[in-house]
């Protein structure tokens, strides 16, 4: 009787031996799941807080840069100029004054409703530079925007300096193109806020127009005009 009691305690006390361990297995998958979870939630309550830092930046720069165009504008139509060869110098002056403070200009043009630019602040005289396969100039050709057309990033003709355009076009009083005024956003100035946030080496910090064009990136990638993020599992989650 009493070997079977202590049978049946040594079979009870291997099953607990057996069970403990389990349970301690199943108990830590828990909580590293657990775990999992939380640093994921965090992750993305993180990455959507840089989204709405990003995003509040880029409208901030963006509308300065609006404010510069609309300031030149202004003062082309008080003086009744052109995109021509006789207002070339007076639109160089105009367009020096409204960009020579600002850091994040890298340079400004007027294009003719052909889309040739015929001033711009990097020089004068200039020989006129064709744009007409410029992202803004073929839309604005088309479209007539109420407010401000933020371009993909391209390599200014006249300076060679790469750019984020920013652009405005300008109607007769028949409504056909009369002009467009385009600021270039210098890249740089991005770059510089991105770097500043200081979020690790392993982290890409991109900005994304609403039809998933990149305008910008750090660190800076020569295909960053080519690319189209529209697609992507990060860009929907975001958008």
């Amino acid at each position: 009787m009493a070997l079977r009691s202590v049978r049946k305690l040594r079979r009870g006390l291997l099953a607990l031996g057996i069970a403990l361990p389990i349970l301690f297995i199943m108990s830590a998958g828990i909580a590293i799941l657990q775990d999992y979870r939380a640093t994921m939630a965090q992750a993305e309550s993180d990455m959507r807080s840089v989204a709405v830092a990003l995003d509040e930046h880029a409208m901030r720069t963006f509308g300065e840069a609006d404010t510069l165009v609309r300031i030149a504008i202004g003062e082309i139509g008080r003086r009744a100029l052109a995109p021509t060869a006789a207002d070339e110098r007076a639109l160089h002056d105009i367009l020096v004054a409204a960009t020579r403070d600002s850091p994040l200009a890298n340079g400004a043009a007027v294009l003719s409703p052909d889309g040739w630019i015929r001033a711009s602040a990097a020089g004068y005289p200039i020989e006129p530079l064709d744009s007409r396969d410029r992202e803004y100039y073929t839309y604005l050709l088309s479209y007539r925007p109420k407010g401000v057309l933020v371009s993909r990033p391209v390599a200014s003709r006249p300076s060679g300096k790469w750019s984020i355009p920013v652009a405005r076009r300008v109607d007769n009083p028949d409504g056909s193109l009369k002009m467009i005024v385009t600021l270039g956003v210098n890249m740089a100035y991005f770059d510089r806020f991105y770097r500043g946030l200081q979020l690790g080496n392993s982290i890409r910090l991109v900005l994304v127009r609403r039809d998933g064009w990149v305008v910008m990136e750090t660190p800076l990638l020569v295909d960053v005009q080519d690319r189209n993020l529209a697609d992507t599992r990060t860009f929907r989650m975001l958008a």
